[in-house]
Parts: C-alpha cells; sequence; structure tokens
C-alpha cells in the first residue's frame, strides 16, 4: 500500500449495540459518581487476567502426587490491564475497555484496576465464560511454564467498545491484538477509523498467538494505526523479515503511520517514512519480564501524548519497561512520571 493511501473498510454490520443480554455492565469506580471526573486521555482496549504465580517449581507431580512449593503470588495480568495501570502511574487518565466473568477471579481485577486510579465503568460482565487466568509455574532457575484458560477476554467484540466515548479521548489505546477472533481484523479497523475521526491517537500492541502472528490477522486494520508496537518475535512473525529496520519497512508499507519494534534488552526501533532509529535500552538487573512489553507501550503513549517526539517516547518506553522488569509481576515496579525521570537520569545505558 502507497503512502497515505488508505481503504474503504465494509460496514459495520446492522443491529449491533453494546451490552447484549449475556453481558452486563459495570458500575461506575467509587469516586467517579456524584464527584469531579478527570477528562480522559486514555481509552484502553485490552484482555484481564489474573495470575497465579507457584515458585519454585521443581517437577511436575505424577498424577496423583504432590510436590510442595515455597511461595506462590497472586497479581493481575493481561495486556489491557498492565497498560491501563502503568498509564495511570505515569498520570494520564484511563478507562478499560474489555471482558471479564461474574467471578471472585474478575472482582481481584477490579480492585486492582480501581486502585490504581483506572475507572472501569466500560468494563463488561460476561455471564457465559470465566475471567481469563493463568496458572505460572517458575522454575528454580526462573523459566517460565504456563497452564493458560482464555476465558471472557477471548470474546471481545467490536460492540464491547463504547463509540461514543471516542469523541472524549485523546488516545485510543488496543493491547493484545492477535488474540481476539472476534475482533481482529475487520472489526478493529472499523473502531480505529472511528477513532481517527473522533481526532483521537490510534495505539496497538499485539501479543504471541501460538499460530505464528500470520499478518493477515491483522492486515485490515494496519491503514489505522497511528502507532504499532509489536515485539521483534510479533513483527518477525507478521513479516517474515529477520532484521527489525526490514519488518519495520514491511509493516509501513501496509500503511502504518510508525512502528515501534521492541526489542527487550536491546531497546526498541522506531521507525516512520522519514526516519528509522534505534533507541538503546537501560541497563537494568531483571527480575521478572512479566508484563515489560506492556508498560513499554504504556511508557509510550505517555510520552507522545505529553509532546515527546517518537524517539524520545522510546526511549521513555524503554525506561518504563526496565523499570518493570525490577519488580516481581507486571506492574509492582512501575513508577510515576517523575519516578521514571529520575530512573533516566542515574541508570546508565546497556552498551553493545
Amino acid at each position: 500500500m502507497s503512502a497515505g493511501q488508505t481503504p474503504a473498510l465494509p460496514p459495520r454490520p446492522s443491529g449491533l449495540a453494546r451490552g447484549k443480554d449475556e453481558r452486563q455492565p459495570l458500575s461506575p469506580c467509587p469516586g467517579e459518581a456524584g464527584g469531579e471526573v478527570r477528562p480522559l486521555d486514555v481509552l484502553s482496549v485490552g484482555n484481564f487476567c489474573v495470575d497465579v504465580l507457584i515458585r519454585p517449581v521443581r517437577r511436575l507431580p505424577e498424577p496423583g502426587g504432590l510436590e510442595i512449593i515455597d511461595d506462590y503470588s497472586l497479581l493481575t495480568g493481561g495486556c489491557g490491564n498492565n497498560c491501563a495501570i502503568a498509564l495511570a502511574r505515569l498520570g494520564l487518565s484511563v478507562a478499560s475497555v474489555g471482558r471479564i466473568g461474574a467471578d471472585r477471579a474478575g472482582e481481584i481485577v477490579l480492585e486492582e484496576l480501581r486502585a490504581n486510579g483506572v475507572r472501569t465503568e466500560y468494563l463488561l460482565r460476561d455471564q457465559q465464560r470465566r475471567t481469563s487466568l493463568s496458572v505460572v509455574a517458575i522454575s528454580e532457575d526462573g523459566q517460565r511454564s504456563f497452564f493458560h484458560l482464555p476465558g471472557a477476554s477471548a470474546a471481545l467484540s467490536e460492540t464491547d467498545v463504547p463509540l461514543d466515548v471516542l469523541a472524549t479521548v485523546r488516545a485510543l489505546h488496543i493491547g493484545g491484538a492477535f488474540l481476539f477472533p472476534g475482533f481482529d481484523g475487520e472489526p478493529m479497523a472499523r473502531v480505529l477509523a472511528q477513532s481517527r475521526l473522533a481526532g483521537a491517537l490510534t495505539f496497538v500492541d499485539t501479543a504471541v498467538d501460538g499460530a505464528g502472528n500470520r499478518l493477515e490477522v491483522l492486515r485490515a486494520a494496519l491503514p489505522y494505526m497511528d502507532y504499532f508496537l509489536p515485539s521483534e518475535a510479533e513483527a518477525t512473525g507478521m513479516t517474515g523479515a529477520s532484521q527489525p529496520e526490514a519488518m519495520a519497512e514491511a509493516l509501513l508499507h501496509e500503511g502504518v503511520g510508525t512502528v515501534v519494534i521492541k526489542l527487550g534488552e536491546r531497546g526498541c526501533l522506531v521507525a516512520s517514512r522519514n526516519s528509522v532509529v534505534r533507541v538503546p535500552a537501560f541497563q537494568v538487573q531483571p527480575v521478572d519480564t512479566c508484563g515489560a512489553g506492556d508498560t513499554f507501550t504504556a511508557g509510550f503513549i505517555a510520552g507522545i501524548l505529553k509532546g515527546l517526539d517518537a524517539v524520545a517516547a522510546g526511549r521513555l518506553a524503554n525506561a518504563v519497561g526496565a523499570m518493570c522488569v525490577t519488580g516481581l509481576g507486571a506492574t509492582t515496579a512501575v513508577g510515576t512520571w517523575e519516578e521514571t525521570l529520575r530512573f533516566m537520569e542515574r541508570t546508565p545505558l546497556r552498551q553493545g
């Protein structure tokens, strides 16, 4: 696709309305009703889950057997969850959109979002599906194995997104692309297009889908993304390229405005049609890499909305991701805007 060319979208199917019988809108967060509510900076769409971390797992027990562990943690996770919490920590007003179940795990997700200042009135309770949950077995050397229930998050649909809210926000974030069979592709493209028409910037983050992250899944939505933030592995799956610069070139050709490829301990690549820049990572000792990509995305969004250019926002995103990996859990170590700036001042860049 040539630069500036945007394909026509098929119309939104008629009869679609938010809040079908199997979904029940949530009540407003405490403090939202009857009091002053900050205008929203970001509407954040994505997946939400509960993670049960057990460690150390030395071996899996035989059927009927027992293995003793030393410790466990009960945390919330998911691309939508992690990015929204990090955005709120960085000082932005954010509301979450997605599905949780009508169960205790869903209550835990709500409690954590609300405790971090994330608005939840646009989350929906799915009466037919459980809240997404992962049991994470951590070995003695820190390697992770997962048992995962996709649950309610996987049923995210176009009708779950409150389109009327898009006219009131500065940015739309979609986290976990590739994980939503009923939303990826043309439905996502329509939501992104509506967001652009309303004047909001669009940011899309991806997740490994276990099926190779085929480009065709998201192709229809790519021309409506102002910023696209895949990991190196996900971008490799989408493009077949082996070098980040070639991955970015292929995605720009598909119509993306700016491509930001997360390179882990090597930082990130920020590419537009005018420039391609590698931004080095900060030197830290990682404790837990869970959530690093999601919080990186939050840092990048915060940087753009606070007036930074894309390369400077990439540097800020590297800092947020680096802070994230110094604590156990996806958002435990994410700091405020001021704390992040201090981290950037005192932390050396990774060499090589």
